[in-house]
């Protein structure tokens, strides 16, 4: 997706994509955190993805609002989609966050209190870097210019709305590709809640902390989580077998430039040795990226990358080597 397209999006994307919280239905704080397994138990317009992102906060549980407000929430993105002229948002999740302790739960719902409504949303194309506050405040039209606050080391967008008594405040943010928003009634409550969310490993499904560290801020670059059975098999499962892995997109400030393998390198296993792996692709170079031994292959119009550091081995598969050369040597040589 390209800077233009998106800045037109966000301009003429003028629908509220948050349900107003007073609107909704969730549990009573007495006895409504039961555990679930949110990552298999997947509700309407959910992908496992998303639901990677309803990470555990002791103390706090997400509860399923009614699955007639998720297609509502649906229905306003299909709206905003025909608006924009194409296929935009990928999938939703709306959950409840109530809290163990019921003076935490400030926020009215129709059957009960909550300390606020998060709303997840995923896109179909991974958004430009570069554009966090224009992504991030997406379907936030009409609610005034926003505070930025930075909480748990994650920039955050708070919008005010002093004529809502359940919906007051929202919380808006972009992480690796997600945009999130929280909604409720009181900030101390909200941002107690909030730091610990943030704070928390945000591990795609198969990911592990190792891999994770990789994917550290990278400036002039964003991470969007990604899933595709062909190339988890291609790059991970047919040279390592069945190893902890991850899959982003990347994208410059021009849009999307790549595709990111991260996976847990077996012992022994060397630049040359995955390379190996990869005959499909054809012989491969070795090349220098970032002080890091790399090699490089190319295939018709792309170009892969590929190499092993700190346990772990890693592919990157662009259309353009220069720009993905950039990125590389901005990636390989992050303080991790």
């Amino acid at each position: 997706m390209s800077r233009p397209r998106l800045c037109s999006a966000v301009l003429c994307a003028a629908v509220v994509l948050a349900a107003p919280a007073a609107a909704h239905a969730a549990a009573g704080p007495s006895g409504a955190c039961r555990a679930s397994d949110h990552a298999t138990a997947l509700a309407a317009g959910e992908t496992r993805e998303i639901a990677a992102e309803l990470v555990e906060v002791p103390g706090y549980c997400y509860v399923d609002v009614p699955e007639a407000e998720v297609e509502a929430a649906l229905d306003i993105l299909d709206r905003a989609e025909g608006q924009l002229g194409s296929d935009f948002f990928s999938s939703v999740a709306l959950h409840s966050v109530v809290a163990d302790k019921a003076s935490q739960n400030t926020a009215r719902t129709k059957t009960g209190r909550e300390v606020g409504l998060l709303q997840l949303h995923t896109f179909v194309e991974v958004p430009p870097a570069g554009m966090d506050r224009e992504v991030a405040t997406l379907g936030h039209a009409g609610r005034g210019r926003p505070k930025t606050l930075e909480i748990a080391g994650q920039t955050v967008y708070l919008f005010t709305d002093p004529s809502s008594r359940d919906s007051r405040y929202t919380y808006a943010w972009l992480r690796h590709g997600v945009q999130g928003g929280f909604d409720g009634a009181t900030r101390p409550a909200m941002e107690r809640w909030l730091r610990r969310y943030l704070a928390a490993p945000d591990l795609a499904p198969g990911e592990t902390e190792p891999i994770s560290r990789w994917l550290v801020p990278v400036p002039g670059y964003l991470f969007a989580d990604y899933a595709s059975p062909e190339v988890t098999d291609e790059f991970v499962t047919a040279p390592f077998g069945a190893v902890a892995s991850s899959l982003h997109r990347v994208a410059d400030r021009d849009g999307q430039i790549g595709g990111l393998v991260l996976a847990q390198a077996p012992v022994g296993t060397t630049a040359d040795s995955y390379a190996g792996a990869l005959r499909g692709y054809g012989s491969s170079q070795p090349v220098t990226v970032g002080g890091v031994d790399v090699r490089r292959f190319r295939s018709g119009e792309l170009v892969l990358y590929v190499w092993v550091a700190g346990g772990i081995a890693g592919a990157f598969l662009a259309p353009d080597a220069a720009a993905a050369e950039a990125f590389l040597a901005a990636l390989l040589t992050a303080a991790r």
